[in-house]
């Protein structure tokens, strides 16, 4: 199948360890590439744990009541995982609604040392 997506709804405390489930089902032992800084052309290179903590990060910005979803949309043929995370918050006005892309790419492995 060239195209997958898996939607992942759960409280934000809970959402790091669900997408570290995911990502070991889906990419054993797999490292990812993510772009940091598009003009410099940085790329960092991210195991499961490295996702992990990223994700975290962008939710840890968000009050403590936020609702979360996860939707990863996974393009085989370009080796490519998009994480789009939505997040609820409370707001004075009412629920405000944020979606953040984290788009990665499948790294090769790494050729091992001699």
């Amino acid at each position: 199948m060239p195209i997958k997506t898996t939607v992942i709804s759960t409280d934000k405390d809970k959402m790091t360890d669900a997408l570290g489930e995911y990502l070991r089902l889906n990419f054993t032992d797999q490292r990812f590439a993510r772009v940091t800084d598009r003009y410099e052309g940085v790329t960092e290179i991210l195991d499961t744990t490295g996702v992990q903590d990223e994700l975290a990060e962008i939710i840890g910005y968000y009050p403590e009541a936020t609702e979360t979803q996860l939707t990863a949309t996974q393009v085989s043929a370009t080796k490519t995982v998009t994480l789009t995370i939505t997040v609820v918050f409370p707001d004075v006005a009412g629920p405000g609604t944020e979606t953040i892309q984290v788009p990665l790419t499948v790294a090769e492995p790494a050729a091992e040392a001699e």
